[in-house]
């Protein structure tokens, strides 16, 4: 969501605002954490996969216009309380989805458990190995992306600033305009479709009619979007200094790779999990991949000081900072392993996962029975 990269603009322009800042982006983490579960309770099979796809995109959209507004707000001279006013907007959506889901939520099963119970169980998905893989590739994928995203405006001025013809001319604003329409028009386009693709696979319909259906097409489908994304994320560094427009080209692939990991990671991540343990899998997930993250800036700009000496020139700063990006990027490779090799582990946790549930809802049917049983020889009495 935009929530907290504005709560960081709003912190360093605003100080005495920085504990709201925090609690928009707890109450942001919380939202993200928490929808996906919610998502498993209203849809299943296909319409969950669609749902969860519909929310992704939706955040997508909205980290790409919220930097395309924060451009606009530095670079046009507005007054920074411009940025005040996207927020309560967009918070009023969110809002009218929850109070929607609470009216439309079916039955849940409701665990009677103690707290240590419930962190034993917490732990307990560290040993699925889907879940593992899931995560590595969550959290390489966050190093190189926001290493990336920190540092690009620094490449971009810099190239701006010594050969502006790579540009043809474009104004700042309008290069990032360009550049999140690229990615946005890319996911536009793939997550959809690979979407359609993966579950007709899956399921064995449209292309696929008549074949046996196959659960590892999820994993192979998002492994392919992976490779994608990360000759192209490469690609597009590379290509920086030399045609924007190669790199423009290069992001709307970027943005074709991206939309499979977009449309069918957290659906994978809901199956191979006990459905008792989902918000638990979603919160140690993306704690693990923050926290890989949250150095990566650091690392790069490390990397790219090492790179670049004692320079100060504009041209040695900007190759120390495209071979830094370039090392953080090579973390895209591993998370396409990483998807190779949930595709070998993905059926087995898929059907321990549903043996679980199978289980617990046998559990609760007998207690049900029980219960009911107790009540008939009451009123017997």
């Amino acid at each position: 969501t935009p929530l907290p990269n504005f709560c960081l603009y709003l912190d360093h322009m605003l100080p005495t605002s920085r504990s709201v800042g925090i609690g928009i982006i707890h109450a942001s983490a919380s939202f993200s954490v928490l929808v996906p579960v919610i998502m498993t309770d209203l849809f299943q099979d296909r319409h969950l996969g669609i749902a969860l796809m519909s929310i992704n995109i939706a955040g997508l959209v909205a980290i790409m216009v919220s930097v395309t507004f924060g451009s606009w707000v530095v670079s046009s001279g507005s007054p920074w309380q411009s940025g005040l006013i996207g927020v309560p907007l967009i918070a009023i959506v969110p809002l009218l989805c929850l109070l929607w889901a609470k009216n439309n939520l079916r039955n849940v099963q409701k665990h009677d458990k103690g707290i240590a119970k419930i962190f034993v169980d917490a732990l307990s998905i560290l040993s699925i190995k889907s879940f593992i893989l899931l995560s590595a590739t969550y959290s390489l994928t966050n190093f190189a992306t926001a290493a990336y995203n920190f540092w690009f405006p620094s490449m971009y001025l810099i190239i701006w600033d010594t050969t502006p013809d790579i540009f043809l001319g474009i104004p700042y604003t309008v290069v990032t305009i360009l550049n999140s329409g690229a990615m946005i028009v890319g996911m536009a386009m793939g997550i959809p479709t690979l979407m359609w693709f993966a579950q007709s696979w899956r399921y064995g319909t449209g292309l696929f009619e008549g074949r046996n259906e196959y659960l590892r097409a999820y994993p192979i489908v998002v492994s392919a979007g992976s490779s994608l994304n990360a000759a192209s994320f490469i690609l597009s560094i590379i290509m920086l200094d030399r045609s924007y427009l190669a790199c423009l080209a290069s992001t709307f692939f970027v943005g074709i790779g991206t939309a499979a990991d977009a449309s069918l990671s957290q659906q994978m991540m809901l199956m191979v999990v006990p459905s008792s343990e989902r918000a638990a899998a979603i919160a140690l997930s993306r704690l693990i991949s923050s926290i890989v993250g949250i150095p990566s800036a650091q690392i790069v700009g490390l990397i790219a000081d090492l790179i670049r000496g004692d320079s100060t020139l504009p041209s040695d700063r900007f190759h120390a900072y495209q071979l830094a990006s370039l090392c953080a990027s090579s973390l895209l490779i591993a998370s396409v392993i990483c998807f190779l090799l949930l595709a070998f582990s993905f059926n087995l946790d898929c059907e321990k996962a549903k043996e679980i549930k199978d289980k617990e809802e046998e559990e609760e049917a007998d207690e049900r029975t029980a219960l009911i049983e107790k009540e008939a020889l009451l009123s017997k009495e």
